[in-house]
């Protein structure tokens, strides 16, 4: 697929959706990162229920580093 057909796909559904939106719950483009990795394999719903504790605690990529892999895991057990 070349430029051309990129930019007119884009055009396309920019004139259908002007503003999309998304079901995911965030604050920041860091948090609306994290919530779209996660979405990848559960439900927005799901995602949601996990993220809104977890962004209390961890809500940059320093924090998420600091809160350590194995909280990590516990703060999204839910997801799978």
């Amino acid at each position: 697929m070349n430029k051309l057909k990129r930019r007119q796909i884009f055009e396309r559904l920019q004139a259908e959706n002007p503003h999309p939106t998304t079901e995911l719950r965030f604050d920041s483009p860091f948090q609306l990162l994290i919530a779209v990795i996660l979405s990848a394999q559960a439900t927005d719903v799901s995602v949601n229920k996990a993220t809104t504790p977890l962004f209390l605690v961890a809500d940059t990529p320093q924090a998420l580093l600091d809160l350590g892999e194995a909280k990590l895991k516990e703060a999204i057990k839910t997801l799978g």
